[in-house]
């Protein structure tokens, strides 16, 4: 009898940071840890243990990048995304990736020596370097080359959040609220 295939499953959240300019820019983080060491990941990662979505991203986005919640205009959840990494032969990783856009005011990014290098990058660059993407983010990358974020555009909002960082059902439904 061969070996059992085991699947470890991890819930993440990821963020395609948009900043308020006319160059279209977004965030982006270049991996020096595996698995996709050498990549370029939108900011996120795992959800803590009972962890919302809405505040796995603000807390993952703060840890990468620097993101103060006071910066962030806009967000939308965008929706979910299952991707398979295989090691070997004898296990996977599922990883269940929540995104989210978000739009928010220029702000001085962080240098994280855990994650890799935290920069702007315009979409039309980040489109030139799509093999060098982790393939979830790929996917909402191309969501972003064909969106129109010019202002008056951009992301469409609906309801807030509201005080205790927490979203009504009615709110997460809907799938986007404004954190001003």
């Amino acid at each position: 009898m061969g070996k059992q295939e085991r699947t470890v499953l991890f819930n993440i959240c990821g963020g395609l940071v948009l900043r308020e300019n006319k160059k279209q820019e977004i965030l982006v983080i270049l991996r020096k840890k595996s698995p996709y060491k050498g990549y370029y990941a939108f900011p996120g990662g795992k959800l803590d243990e009972g962890e919302q979505i809405e505040a796995g991203i603000l807390r993952e986005l703060k840890e990468e990048t620097g993101l103060d919640r006071d910066k962030i205009r806009k967000i939308k959840y965008l929706g979910l995304l299952n991707e398979l990494y295989y090691f070997h032969s004898e296990y996977q990783h599922q990883f269940i990736v929540n995104y989210f856009l978000l739009e928010v005011e220029d702000f001085q990014v962080k240098f994280n020596e855990d994650e890799g290098e935290v920069r702007w990058m315009s979409i039309e660059e980040a489109m030139g370097e799509k093999t060098r993407f982790l393939p979830s983010d790929l996917e909402f990358l191309k969501y972003a080359a064909d969106t129109d974020f010019s202002p008056g555009k951009g992301i469409r909002v609906e309801g807030s959040l509201i005080n205790d960082g927490t979203v009504d059902e009615e709110r997460l439904r809907l799938g986007y609220w404004d954190l001003k």
